[in-house]
């Protein structure tokens, strides 16, 4: 592990302005920990809202990704899910476009240095034991019967330029495979980072459960809590025993599931 040279690392963040507080509190710690360079990926009319109007961050708009266009149609296909597919879509054209491998992250997810560190450094693969089996079949079909039972759903990767083999027979007929295999198949989900994740296990003996945290949106007290301003501090001791930190908006809201969230957070373990 290299720690004095996480600096050279750049992180591509996709986001939107949904999720403008958790990238504010990310660059910050991100920053604290040495890293100089950061690349937001976001849809045009979201900029002034991201606009963190700090040195070192380059912006590149959907709209400006390759088949940006195409994707977009083609998402439309999958209704309600429109909005998510496309995302991943986007973050697949954008590992299409980069000549280098490429480290995506989640705009709501802020991932810890040591994390960080394994990822690039000791070319880390990171796993869950959350239950993957609606995301097999899409994964199978598309990696001609090759999947895991491992979760590669951390809300980033390491995208490899080496597995861009994946489109040899051009990037739009792959996506359209994606979507044809969905639309038939309604009760299946298709991930990215489950598909390159899957890709990486079969060669990448290195690989580590990840202990992240996806529910931190129902925090309501303590220094964690979203409205509030984020102190690096809180975010190191937080990382203590956590490797990723989520703040997912999609999650049941009530009183009940806020003191779970602490719960589980004040014993450590994944949720």
């Amino acid at each position: 592990m290299r720690p004095d040279n996480i600096i050279n690392l750049k992180i591509a963040i996709f986001c939107t302005r949904r999720s403008s507080k958790v990238l504010e509190a990310a660059i910050d710690y991100y920053l604290s920990i040495g890293l100089k360079s950061f690349e937001i990926i976001c849809p045009k009319k979201d900029f002034k809202n991201l606009n963190l109007f700090k040195n070192n961050i380059d912006f590149t708009f959907d709209e400006d990704l390759p088949f940006y266009e195409e994707l977009f149609e083609t998402s439309k296909n999958l209704k309600k899910k429109q909005g998510w597919y496309l995302q991943q879509f986007l973050k697949l054209s954008y590992w299409y476009r980069s000549t280098n491998d490429c480290l995506v992250v989640d705009g709501d997810t802020i991932i810890s240095k040591e994390t960080l560190q394994n990822v690039i450094y000791n070319n880390c693969l990171y796993y869950t034991k959350e239950n993957v089996s609606n995301y097999n079949f899409i994964t199978s079909n598309l990696l001609k019967g090759v999947s895991s039972n491992k979760s590669f759903i951390c809300n980033f990767a390491n995208f490899k330029r080496e597995n861009k083999y994946l489109f040899a027979d051009g990037f739009m007929n792959f996506i359209k495979n994606i979507s044809i295999l969905l639309e038939k198949n309604s009760d299946e989900d298709f991930s990215e980072y489950q598909l390159h994740g899957t890709i990486e296990s079969k060669k990448n003996e290195n690989q580590k459960k990840l202990i992240i945290f996806r529910r931190a949106d129902l925090f309501i007290w303590g220094p964690l809590k979203l409205s509030k301003k984020f102190d690096s501090t809180n975010l190191d001791d937080f990382f203590f025993h956590y490797g990723a930190i989520c703040y997912e908006s999609n999650h049941k809201k009530n009183i009940f599931m806020s003191l779970l969230a602490h719960f589980y957070k004040f014993i450590g373990i994944s949720w």
